[in-house]
């Protein structure tokens, strides 16, 4: 389940689809503890929690902690490039899953690098710690761009994981018009080129899948790694307004649901 813990956001990316501002307010403790809890009854195996930013939301560490003490993965998506300067670093590597870092250039994975380097210099290696990755919008980048980003990240970050995400026309992103909108799978040919020679680790969205299926199929991509749906083994719950929708950009209006954890749970159920 994509969890939504908080609107608020201050790093104005002009195509956000989630719309978020500064002026944007964080769900509150009690709805995240009822919500996280529920979501633990109803069977949910993980939580990727995003925003807005959500490590600016101030209970984010007890958020996660939540999420531990109900047996439950969590994972967070972030573009804090000053990750390792909170005095909770440490536990927030411990409590997550995994980080995906929201890059879209050299600078941002240049940044992401120093994140990644504190991480390891501190670390007690009998305990786990979070995987990295970089999440990346190839329709935000140009061409020649992607491959210039996948090769610095070859010869600094060696082969850490990458998921690429399609662009979403929701939010901001309604109005914002993207620099590579592909006319061709060249993007699917930069990044066959780099698993190959490489063996770099690579992911994609829904909505990558829904629109290049019969290209990844025809570069050789295992057509049952191709899920292009949404809502039928994930949904969105968007602790801020208590809605649950399909995907976090549906277009499609999201149930209200309101009332205690039993109720909350009954509704979740039906949807």
């Amino acid at each position: 389940v994509d969890l939504k813990i908080t609107d608020y956001c201050d790093y104005g990316c002009t195509f956000c689809y989630q719309s978020s501002t500064k002026k944007g307010n964080h769900a509150s403790l009690e709805n995240l503890k009822k919500t996280i809890k529920m979501l633990s009854q109803s069977g949910t195996m993980e939580i990727a929690i995003g925003g807005g930013e959500p490590t600016a939301h101030p209970d984010f560490l007890e958020i996660l902690k939540e999420v531990k003490k109900h047996n439950m993965i969590a994972c967070f998506t972030t573009k804090n490039f000053k990750l390792h300067e909170m005095p909770e670093f440490g536990e927030i590597l411990q409590l997550s899953n995994s980080i995906a870092f929201s890059c879209n250039s050299i600078s941002e994975v240049e940044k992401m690098q120093i994140v990644l380097e504190a991480s390891y210099s501190n670390r007690d290696y009998s305990r786990k710690y979070a995987e990295f990755y970089i999440q990346m919008i190839p329709e935000v980048i140009n061409d020649k761009n992607l491959d210039g980003i996948l090769e610095h990240i070859v010869n600094s970050l060696y082969r850490i994981p990458i998921t690429f995400l399609g662009y979403k026309d929701f939010g901001f992103g309604e109005n914002y018009k993207p620099k590579n909108r592909f006319a061709d799978s060249e993007w699917i040919k930069t990044i066959k080129k780099y698993s190959d020679e490489n063996k770099m680790r690579f992911g994609i969205d829904s909505i990558l899948v829904s629109k290049w299926k019969q290209e990844l199929i025809d570069n050789h991509v295992d057509p049952l790694a191709l899920v292009g749906e949404e809502g039928k083994f994930s949904c969105f719950f968007d602790a801020v307004n208590m809605t649950v929708h399909k995907s976090s950009f549906s277009k499609e209006p999201g149930v209200q649901l309101s009332g205690d954890e039993e109720n909350i749970l009954e509704q979740f159920k039906k949807f």
